[in-house]
């Protein structure tokens, strides 16, 4: 009877830790479950953007397309002026100011130094005329005198001349023939930048880069996009030394924003046309320091393709080459597109 019991005893105790594993197996099971239906359904990325081709496309049905407020334009080619994209830099003064402050002072010395000399001439000539006269009515000291005199005038007078002259030169080496003979006749083009009223930039081609005539009608955009035409002033009287090409003098109002030592993009003609399309402002989208546009490739399907820059339109687009007339671009709804794309590389959740 002892033995059987025994049996009795283990096979109850055996079960007894069966049953409490099973249990602790169903509350671990029951709160994963409860876990799970919290979280709610994972997400998952948009499945209508697709990379074809290594170029990112989205797909969207017609009625997607329409609810969602997507326009395009068709692109036509036409004969536009060809721009090149030249560097730019907004010039400190300082030494065009003092130039023509040192001309002005010495334009005032010459006049003192002629003022003396003109009296120091009608004194040598009351002199000589009053020693022609008999020995008694001057001596022969005070004609010499009046002669040192009218010589020392006469010097002094051609001393400012030359420094006058000097720095005459100076400034037409420095600035050029039109700025240069703006300090010497202190005319209002100079004025305005020695007032600061207007400030001097100076454009710059890329060496390999020429026009066929001096640009007058160049423009820079500012960095949130902002046009500003920039008034032709003459060739420059130098390069800048890390560019190494064609350069020109322009100036701008003070109060478009320019300060000195900044470094602009500047847009300048070259005198040639070319069969380019214009893609507006619209259409342009930015991303990583690169403009893009959406274009329709099917039916159903946009495609983002990079825009070059190189040649800006009036209303803040840009002139392309290589398009097929007529091709289709979204005008309305760019932005949209581009944010479906980074939806799009959100990681899904398993």
């Amino acid at each position: 009877m002892k033995k059987p019991l025994r049996r009795i005893i283990v096979s109850l105790g055996f079960a007894a830790v069966g049953g409490l594993v099973a249990w602790s197996f169903l509350q671990t099971y029951s709160v994963a479950k409860a876990d799970d239906d919290d979280a709610g359904p994972p997400l998952q990325a948009p499945a209508h953007v697709t990379t074809v081709n290594g170029t990112p496309t989205i797909t969207l049905t017609p009625a997607a397309m329409a609810h969602s407020g997507l326009k395009t334009a068709a692109l036509e080619n036409a004969m536009h002026a060809q721009r090149l994209r030249a560097y730019g830099s907004v010039l400190d003064l300082q030494s065009l100011t003092d130039l023509t402050s040192k001309y002005a002072i010495a334009k005032t010395t010459i006049a003192a130094a002629q003022a003396k000399l003109d009296f120091a001439r009608a004194t040598l000539d009351r002199a000589r005329s009053l020693y022609d006269q008999g020995p008694r009515a001057i001596s022969k000291e005070q004609l010499e005198r009046a002669t040192e005199t009218f010589q020392i005038a006469e010097a002094t007078l051609a001393t400012a001349d030359s420094q006058l002259q000097t720095l005459a030169h100076t400034a037409v080496q420095t600035w050029g023939t039109v700025l240069g003979q703006a300090v010497v006749t202190a005319s209002p083009l100079v004025m305005r930048l020695v007032k600061r009223q207007d400030i001097l930039v100076q454009i710059t081609l890329r060496a390999d880069e020429t026009v066929a005539k001096a640009p007058t009608n160049a423009f820079v955009r500012k960095q949130g996009g902002e046009r500003i035409e920039l008034h032709f002033v003459s060739a420059a009287a130098a390069t800048d030394p890390h560019i190494q090409g064609q350069s020109y003098f322009y100036t701008v109002p003070a109060e478009s924003g320019l300060l000195p030592g900044m470094n602009i993009m500047a847009y300048v003609p070259t005198g040639l046309v070319a069969t380019r399309a214009e893609v507006p402002a619209s259409a342009i989208v930015w991303l990583q320091g690169h403009a893009w546009a959406y274009f329709r490739t099917g039916p159903q399907t946009l495609a983002r393709r990079q825009i070059a820059t190189d040649s800006p339109a009036p209303d803040g687009g840009y002139y392309v080459t290589n398009m097929a007339n007529g091709a289709q671009v979204v005008s309305h709804g760019a932005q949209m597109l581009l944010s479906e794309e980074f939806r799009a590389q959100i990681p899904t959740e398993e």
